[in-house]
């Protein structure tokens, strides 16, 4: 959507008084600017399964639906990657819930003691334009995601058949060369210890490629590009690095395979580099269209409200790839030593390996 508004706008209102619906409505019937259909979920719940459908441009969630709150349903809603633009409704105005409800992700925060029609169809136009803005700016991050994972494809490709060609002609020369000197003599053995070096400097540049470009995703499967990047991290960092799956084996659509496969990289990365871990764990679990993907290392931890890590390059590029395939990110400090990152979503109709 871009600033052109639907001529026809639909409303889902969350609000578990009939009445309030009602008033809700008639506000909206005042005016003839737009077009408004509105749908009524009268509790919690019923507020789930309808905003889950993604069938309406905007949504208003009272803030009391009973034993539950519009916040938790916002917060719900915003963690299952849904990106209908929502409007808090509260019947007294409150500081703290005004605080919430940006916490949350809310559009904007109305109270309904002093609600009239200009408010409630400023907000509404407010929210549609704000969410195309952000669907905008999402769209352009993946753009440049997408170029960033392209050129890494590049690099990895010209360490792997540029780099890599001059390092095996080196070893495979300085190999030739021991062979040609007296067994015995010190040169000789200069000259193995120096192919030795070669050889492995070569074993770590097809690593740090394969990293850059993970033919693996492509080719094999999400589940086995992990187990090269367990091995890797193990040969490159001397750690001890292990990945385990739970439930059966999906197939992901290659984006979300990427996305995932760099979230770990970048996790792994991030433990051995900032927190010194010397074990790091990758778990993969399915349980019917739920998902999960976590990296648990024992490294020195750090408190994630830190307002340095909450604008680290590293953590806010994990946050965005999972926001890309419908993910909630979240990051949490691990007992007795470390982190747990970890990836949560959903795929809708999920279907498997063989």
């Amino acid at each position: 959507m871009s600033g052109q508004l639907p001529s026809t706008i639909r409303v889902l209102v969350v609000e578990d008084k009939e009445d309030d619906f009602a008033f809700v409505r008639l506000l909206l019937s005042k005016r003839t600017i737009h077009r408004y259909e509105l749908d009524w979920a009268p509790n919690f719940e019923a507020g789930k399964i309808a905003i889950a459908k993604s069938e309406h441009d905007v949504a208003l969630f009272d803030h009391n639906l009973g034993l539950e709150t519009g916040v938790r349903l916002l917060r719900e809603a915003v963690d299952a990657g849904i990106t209908t633009p929502i409007i808090l409704l509260t019947g007294a105005d409150s500081l703290q819930i005004d605080q919430e409800a940006a916490a949350g992700g809310a559009a904007d925060y109305l109270s309904k003691a002093s609600l009239d029609t200009i408010h409630l169809e400023r907000s509404i136009r407010y929210a549609l334009r704000h969410a195309a803005t952000l669907a905008e700016r999402r769209r352009l991050e993946k753009q440049l995601l997408s170029i960033s994972d392209e050129e890494k494809r590049r690099i990895g490709a010209d360490l792997h058949d540029g780099l890599g060609q001059y390092l095996t002609g080196i070893a495979c020369l300085t190999t030739a060369l021991r062979d040609r000197l007296d067994a015995a003599s010190p040169e000789a053995a200069q000259a193995n210890h120096i192919a030795g070096l070669v050889n492995e400097a070569l074993d770590r540049t097809r690593m740090l490629a394969r990293g850059l470009s993970p033919v693996k995703v492509e080719q094999s499967g999400l589940y086995a590009a992990l187990q090269d990047l367990a091995y890797e991290a193990q040969q490159l960092h001397s750690i001890a690095c292990q990945f385990k799956n739970g439930g059966p084996h999906l197939k992901f659509e290659p984006d979300t395979a990427l996305n995932l496969y760099r979230v770990a990289q970048e996790a792994i990365h991030n433990a051995v580099r900032h927190g010194g871990a010397s074990e790091i764990l990758l778990r993969l679990n399915v349980e019917g269209a739920a998902s999960r993907l976590s990296i648990e290392d024992n490294g020195r931890g750090f408190d994630p409200a830190g307002s340095e890590h909450q604008t680290g390059l590293g953590l806010h590029l994990m946050r965005h790839r999972c926001s890309l395939i419908g993910g909630s990110f979240r990051i949490q400090r691990r007992r007795p030593a470390g982190m747990v990152i970890e990836c949560a979503f959903r795929v809708p109709n999920p279907t498997y390996e063989s």
